[in-house]
């Protein structure tokens, strides 16, 4: 669906006032401590699963209130903005002074709600695959925050949003891009993915030719994430990603229950308590 500049413009300015990722972010983790224990590296190394996947449901909860808001109280608040303001985005304040000109009739409210319907319907629309557009690029983003706040706890050593390889920007490495660049074969690097159709093909194209271990974080298969997400894990999926060379790190509900046997799928237990400490053991000199 293609909309204006402006009508893009005037829906970041709707969500900013409804969205702050930071303060969502802290309420989704604090929502966790008050509902079960606070986090700290003991209950991280024996819930890791169990919390990645509260806080990734908890998000995908919390966003669809954020977006209940939106939806309900965008007209409101636009309309109480100031003038000035809401001239920011001419177009959209003349649909409104249009609106309330020609389709206002107080002597007959039934017509009048078929016109503020028909006159601001396809803005609406439009707000509404915007914020569906918004939400797929922030659920991987917020994931990666969710991995890294408990990485933090934990006091694990990282460095996120660095290239080992010019123009492939990695997610996190470990334990940092200067010993990576050094000696590549005792690191880590890892790509965080809601779901395995959000960029599975990007993060295969990654550092080919690097010696380093590559990870892939993926809050898929318990529906978490999304409704139909336990239909990622495909054998087809496991097989490309194994032949890449790439260990896929998943709940232990699912490698419990459908990888036990397959090394290349390992659980987020299996990370923190045994992949990145012996990692650690191996660059401790570097």
């Amino acid at each position: 669906m293609a909309y204006s500049a402006e009508e893009r413009e005037f829906f970041s300015f709707i969500r900013s006032n409804f969205f702050n990722k930071n303060d969502f972010s802290k309420k989704i983790k604090k929502n966790y401590e008050e509902k079960n224990e606070k986090l700290s590296k003991e209950h991280i190394l024996n819930n890791a699963s169990d919390i990645i996947f509260y806080l990734v449901k908890n998000s995908t909860n919390l966003w669809n209130k954020v977006v209940k808001d939106i939806e309900s109280n965008w007209v409101e608040l636009f309309l109480t903005e100031s003038i000035k303001e809401q001239k920011k985005f001419p177009k959209i304040y003349k649909l409104f002074k249009n609106l309330h000109s020609k389709k206002i009739d107080p002597k007959n409210p039934e017509q009048t709600t078929v016109n503020v319907a028909n006159h601001l319907g396809e803005l609406f629309s439009h707000l509404v695959y915007s914020n569906k557009q918004f939400a797929k690029s922030k659920a991987g983003s917020l994931f990666e925050f969710h991995i890294q706040t408990l990485l933090n706890i934990c006091k694990y050593k990282y460095d996120r949003q660095q290239e080992l390889t010019k123009g492939e920007v990695l997610d996190f490495v470990f334990p940092s891009i200067k010993i990576a660049k050094k000696n590549p074969e005792l690191c880590i690097s890892a790509e965080c993915q809601n779901t395995l159709k959000d960029r599975v093909r990007l993060t295969q194209g990654k550092l080919q030719k690097s010696k380093i271990k590559r990870c892939l974080f993926t809050a898929t298969g318990l529906n978490a994430a999304t409704q139909s997400d336990h239909l990622d894990l495909s054998e087809n999926k496991i097989t490309q990603l194994k032949e890449l060379g790439i260990t896929l790190v998943v709940f232990k509900k699912i490698k419990d229950g459908k990888f036990s046997d397959e090394n290349s799928v390992i659980s987020y237990e299996d990370f923190f308590n045994t992949l990145y400490p012996n990692m650690i053991e191996k660059t401790k000199s570097d």
